[in-house]
């Protein structure tokens, strides 16, 4: 099992690493479509967005987890007996983070919002690429 999961778990968190990768382009696309006003779809663009960015987070948050779980139990080391265990920590925190923020952007009515979606905008953007960032970090580790 120890043998299926070294390579099971690279390619799982590789699948999310792409969705996250897809999802920012996605939300760039989006970025620029609500400073230009441009006529692209932007509901659909954004339906797009927040799908493929809920799957990518939701699957490398699963994978980082795993990884995690599988230390004790299949390498006999310790849950963070390693520096690739604690930046997926970190990782995973800045990725739950972001997408809470994008979650409050996506269900939150525009004028009524006690927060500054500007605010929350930026945050998402932060938030997501450190993470991702990071997770292109963490594949050398």
């Amino acid at each position: 099992m120890s043998v299926a999961l070294a390579y099971i778990h690279p390619i799982w968190q590789l699948v999310g690493i792409v969705s996250m990768l897809m999802a920012a382009t996605w939300g760039l696309r989006l970025r620029s479509a609500h400073r230009k006003s441009s006529g692209i779809d932007y509901p659909s663009l954004q339906s797009q967005h927040v799908r493929l960015g809920t799957l990518a987070v939701t699957v490398i948050i699963a994978g980082a987890f795993c990884g995690l779980v599988s230390m004790p139990l299949f390498r006999g080391e310790g849950v963070f007996g390693t520096w690739h265990a604690w930046l997926g920590l970190a990782i995973g925190i800045l990725l739950g983070l972001g997408g809470y923020y994008g979650w409050k952007l996506h269900t939150s009515p525009t004028r009524r919002a006690p927060w500054s979606r500007d605010e929350a905008r930026e945050l998402h953007v932060f938030c997501m690429t450190l993470g991702l960032f990071l997770s292109l970090a963490e594949i050398v580790m």
